[in-house]
């Protein structure tokens, strides 16, 4: 993930692993109140 990079834009790796776990947690809750069931 290009951590070099991260660290120059003042984001340690750590804290970017940080920010895309708790971004995908966030998506993954979002979509999951989207889906719907039909039972027949």
């Amino acid at each position: 993930m290009y951590p070099k990079l991260w660290e120059v834009s003042s984001v340690s790796y750590p804290e970017l692993i940080e920010r895309l776990i708790t971004l995908a947690m966030k998506r993954f809750e979002e979509e999951k109140q989207l889906k719907t069931t039909m039972d027949l």
